[in-house]
């Protein structure tokens, strides 16, 4: 993990899901305590994520790195919609993602943003209805599936990539 607090204890667990979107149970948790270390200038990133009709959008990943991926952090927004991220000072390209059981909204474009030491920085996501919805099945030359492909494709009206992966039987649904 990266980004962490100097002198401050953690806990770890970790929930697997599968391709049907079926989670398991939290791992047993795993303690850890960060080493004292030099203190860190720090900025915070808050917003809201909301669809294109102003409702909130709970549960959305986001996420911010730098280009280096030297550093990521990432919380889920609110029942809300409210997210809040503290991170060191620097330039982060922030992204906002559902998990790919949500089938009725696409994900809005990554942004970049600069922070600065103790600043406030208001980022808000909109997630938009799907407007198109690709289907198919990925199957190889003696007709079995390939299964955790992941197809991409770029919508021109909504400016977006999308990106799924497919099943088991090699289907795959890719929301636009």
């Amino acid at each position: 993990d990266t980004g962490l607090a100097a002198s401050t204890a953690y806990s770890y667990t970790v929930v697997a899901y599968d391709n049907a979107g079926n989670y398991s149970g939290p791992s047993v948790a795993a303690l850890a305590t960060t080493l004292a270390g030099p203190e860190v200038q720090k900025g915070t990133l808050t917003g809201v994520a909301k669809d294109s009709a102003g409702n909130p959008v709970a549960g959305a990943f986001i996420d911010a790195h730098p280009s280096d991926y030297s550093f990521t952090k990432g919380t889920e927004t609110a029942s809300d919609g409210k997210y809040t991220l503290v991170i060191p000072i620097g330039t982060y390209q922030v992204s906002a993602t559902l998990h790919s059981t949500v089938s009725d909204l696409v994900s809005p474009a990554p942004v970049n943003v600069s922070l600065s030491a103790g600043q406030v920085l208001q980022k808000d996501f909109v997630f938009s209805k799907v407007n198109k919805v690709l289907t198919g099945t990925v199957k190889r030359q003696d007709g079995s599936a390939v299964t955790d492909a992941v197809i991409s494709a770029f919508g021109k009206d909504v400016n977006r990539w999308a990106e799924a992966q497919t099943n088991t039987n090699g289907t795959y649904r890719l929301l636009l």
